[in-house]
This record gives structure tokens, C-alpha cells and sequence, in this order.
């Protein structure tokens, strides 16, 4: 596999920070590598697969096609 760092329970247990290594990652960047990334990679999926079979999709970010367009008082 390349690219893919293994690291040992050694280098975890002893706190050396590894960038290649999640276990060795700080938790704030696990979470926005691992987590924001992942949950953006797939935010069109709830929107696309409605859109596909004709149903109306509701707002997820501002508006959509099928909405009117949002008025800010």
C-alpha cells in the first residue's frame, strides 16, 4: 500500500505526533481530516438521489431549485 503510514501502539503510547499516523494525530485534526471531510465528501447524496425520482428537494444550504428563493428580514 502505498501513500498509507502504519504506526506502531509504541509510538502512540508514547505520545510522538506523527502526521501519517491517526492514532498519533492530535483528536482536532483527526476530527477535520477523518470527520468534516467525510460528511462533505457525501452531501450531495441526500439531495441527488430525491432529485432523480422526481421528488422535491428541500434547502440544505440556501435554497434549491424547488423552493422559492429565501427572503432575509
Amino acid at each position: 500500500m502505498t501513500g498509507l503510514h502504519v504506526c506502531s501502539n509504541n509510538q502512540a503510547l508514547a505520545g510522538k505526533r506523527d502526521v501519517r499516523c491517526p492514532l498519533c494525530a492530535p483528536r482536532a485534526r483527526v476530527v477535520r481530516v477523518w470527520g468534516l471531510n467525510h460528511l462533505i465528501h457525501h452531501r450531495a447524496q441526500p439531495c441527488l438521489y430525491p432529485r432523480l425520482l422526481n421528488i422535491p428537494v428541500p434547502a440544505v444550504y440556501f435554497n434549491s431549485a424547488d423552493e422559492p428563493a429565501c427572503v432575509f428580514e
